[in-house]
């Protein structure tokens, strides 16, 4: 124990004063208050040695006080530094016959205990102010924590009186402090003048039966000083006779600053006790014996129990799993150590009362000065999920669910320049076009059924993966030429499988393959040979895939013009008289000016049915991709010997005359002949037929549109000729119905 002491130039506290009297009762009732004094007090000679001691020292040491008288002080006293200050106070107050009090925190040694003392030294001193023994009067820390409720050393001063008849007969300096009074003002002062009115009745209760021997326990009270201040004290009494009359002899300390720790004290306890009430974090407290003490709400929403059903009667290691608790348990018991270099932070699987298992990261630290544990639980399931979703995609593909290239490249590492290495690449036909022509659902879905057909086909332990766009790799190890073709013809069975059961979207695939064949070849010298095979295949798949599918485009288109009853046949019919009865076209463009008529809305088998069959107008978003149509259009045209002829007329045939039209804004004569006659047709046909968004036009309204339209949407000259077709009943009044083209008359 560290010495902490001073020395305080004052010798109030036994300095006694009454208003008449000898010096011999003065020294009784010093002894008198030694005696009852609430802790050990001793009065000691010029050489330090026990003259006297009170109850309270028996009370600590038992038998061994029999021994203390002529025995020297400093002996009982620990450490030895704590002596050796107590031998100085003793020096200087005997040497300069000062009225200083000395204050020194040590240890009393006893053989029951050690008791943590404060101790103030104090001169006695006769009516002569001449110095004769010394008084030593100490504070049982334990004490006074337990009944007084205080936090610790400085003690407030003691107030030390005698009331007889209600008024002060006897007192010491301290009292002034708690009255307010001068000493002179003392002299039959009444005593419950400085008590709190709403605490007399209190004070006279617990005094009687203080003084009835019914309580011995100190009460509190609160007083008002002198300027109206209301404070706290606690306060003990003791029945004396003075003057041969019954008094009470009392001691009285003020713990306003006391009251104020433990207000405080409790307010910080309810603060933290609503923070761990309503943290957004589950916690349980529990002691040594992993009993859980207290737990909050999201405790109980974590582990599903009522918190009636854990406190004292579930201890922390019930909530975990089998498979961590040898685990923890070796943590709780590093814990009870406490050396330090037990962990703090913990992952472990909590069983809920419903028996899932809850992936938890807890801290569990011990509450200062207590052995209390705390412990903090958060649901890490979610992210442990996220956790362990992010290492899987690290190393494959989130489509296919196969590896990826990086994992792929780490096993050909792995395998550098071993025998029997063998390399298969894969790589889907036309899957481009697919994505252009019918969008990258339909090419997404063509990718994750090879990825199947890839996984079913190959052996449990080569590795699958994708390693490109369009491009799969399959890593063979201890495999010889037989081995892979078995696999390329595998993989090309299961696709044709495939397509006999889907004939709606037939797949393509090339492969190729290379093997070390028993020279230790670098295993990325062996994957570019295998790809440069599957090229080799895949020039001679390549147009018979393209002319696939844009046969299937063509098909779908037909089928949706099915459901608009004849658009494109009415196109034909427009253009092919305009063609004829007006040769502004050779005849050797007629065919072209025909699957133009029939294919210029090719493109728009890549957009979607919601966009096309919309009812009401587009969004702007919407009218970009409806336009689109254009550029998917040519890109399919142009995969086919059949359409290439037309791939320009179909990407320009919503162009405009005046300029404004797309997708290159081109105007005037810059415009194909060809998409010049389409434009008009196609929109007259689209006013005179219903839309999901309008009803369709009459006839002689449409022409009067086009006619309004002439020099900025459409050929002046080509409208003329229109007009002419129109007024001779050569052009179609148009087909009502309740289902219209695609998109026709759109954007």
């Amino acid at each position: 124990m560290k010495l902490v002491g001073k020395v305080r130039e004052s010798s109030d506290f036994l300095h006694l004063t009454r208003e008449a009297g000898e010096i011999t009762e003065i020294r009784k009732l010093a002894r008198r208050i030694l005696d009852n004094f609430y802790g050990p007090a001793f009065t000691v000679n010029r050489d330090g040695i026990i003259e006297y001691y009170n109850k309270y020292v028996v009370h600590l040491m038992g038998r061994m006080s029999k021994k203390l008288l002529g025995k020297e002080f400093v002996s009982l006293c620990l450490p030895a530094e704590s002596q050796t200050e107590i031998k100085n106070i003793f020096t200087r107050v005997w040497q300069e016959e000062s009225f200083a009090v000395g204050n020194v925190l040590c240890k009393l040694n006893t053989i029951k205990a050690e008791y943590l003392i404060e101790w103030q030294i104090v001169p006695l001193l006769d009516s002569s102010h001449n110095l004769d023994v010394v008084a030593i009067i100490g504070y049982n820390i334990e004490d006074y924590r337990h009944d007084f409720g205080s936090i610790g050393s400085p003690f407030p001063s003691t107030g030390i009186f005698i009331v007889q008849d209600g008024k002060f007969k006897f007192w010491n300096a301290n009292i002034s402090y708690y009255s307010g009074c001068e000493e002179a003002e003392m002299i039959d002062y009444e005593y419950f003048k400085i008590v709190h009115p709403e605490d007399k009745d209190l004070v006279r209760k617990r005094a009687t039966s203080m003084l009835k021997g019914k309580s011995g326990k100190p009460y509190e009270y609160r007083y008002i000083t002198r300027d109206g201040e209301t404070r706290w004290a606690i306060e003990a009494v003791v029945p004396v006779v003075y003057g041969g009359r019954r008094a009470a002899l009392g001691y009285v300390m003020d713990i306003t600053e006391e009251k104020r720790m433990q207000k405080e004290l409790r307010e910080t306890e309810n603060i933290y006790r609503t923070i761990f009430e309503n943290s957004g974090t589950a916690m349980a407290m529990f002691g040594e014996d992993a009993l859980i003490t207290m737990a909050n709400r999201e405790l109980e929403k974590l582990s599903g129990y009522h918190r009636s059903e854990v406190e004292n009667k579930m201890t922390w290691m019930d909530f975990v799993h089998n498979d961590d608790l040898a685990k923890m348990l070796d943590y709780h018991r590093l814990r009870t150590r406490e050396d330090g270099n037990t962990p703090i932070n913990y992952e472990f699987n909590l069983v809920h009362k419903s028996g899932a298992i809850k992936n938890i990261y807890a801290t569990i630290s011990v509450i200062p000065g207590t052995k209390t544990r705390l412990a903090s639980l958060m649901d890490v399931t979610s992210r442990r999920e996220a956790e362990d979703k992010l290492r899987f995609l690290s190393v494959h593909d989130k489509l296919t669910g196969l590896y990826n290239r990086t994992y792929f490249e780490e096993k050909m590492a792995a395998v550098q320049a071993a025998d029997g290495v063998g390399i298969i690449v894969c790589d889907i036909d036309g899957l481009k076009l697919i994505n252009d022509t019918f969008g990258h659902v339909a090419g997404d879905g063509a990718l994750v059924q090879v990825a199947q057909i890839l996984s079913k086909c190959a052996g449990e332990h080569d590795v699958v993966a994708r390693t490109g766009g369009d491009e799969f790799a399959v890593l063979l190890t201890g495999a010889g030429y037989a081995d892979a073709e078995k696999l390329c013809s595998s993989i090309r069975r299961s696709v044709s499988q495939y397509n006999d059961h889907y004939p709606e979207f037939p797949l393509s695939v090339s492969l190729g393959f290379a093997l070390s064949d028993g020279y230790k070849r670098n295993p990325y010298d062996l994957f570019k040979m295998a790809d440069d095979n599957m090229y080799r295949e895949k020039l001679l798949h390549g147009q018979s895939v393209r002319n696939s599918i844009v046969q299937l485009a063509m098909k779908t288109l037909g089928e949706r013009d099915f459901r608009t009853e004849g658009h494109a046949e009415r196109l034909r019919d427009i253009v092919t008289k305009m063609a004829t009865v007006y040769p502004l076209i050779n005849e050797c463009n007629l065919s072209d000016m025909i699957l133009l008529a029939e294919f210029h809305d090719i493109g728009k088998v890549g957009i979607s049915d919601s966009i096309l069959f919309k009812k009401g107008p587009l969004t702007d978003k919407e009218c970009a991709e409806m336009q689109r149509h254009c550029e998917i259009g040519q890109r399919i045209a142009l995969s086919s010997h059949e359409l290439a002829p037309i791939a320009d007329w179909i990407l320009k045939h919503h162009e405009r005359w005046d300029g404004r039209g797309y997708p290159l804004g081109i105007k005037g004569e810059e415009i194909p002949l060809a998409c010049r006659i389409l434009a008009i047709a196609d929109s007259y046909d689209a006013m005179v037929s219903d839309r999901p968004y309008r009803k369709a036009m009459s006839p002689d309204r449409a022409l009067a549109e086009i006619v309004r339209c002439s020099g900025s949407q459409f050929d002046p000259s080509l409208v003329e000729v229109f007009v002419r077709l129109f007024e001779r009943g050569l052009i179609a009044p148009g087909k009502d119905g309740p289902v219209s083209a695609p998109g026709a008359g759109r954007p």
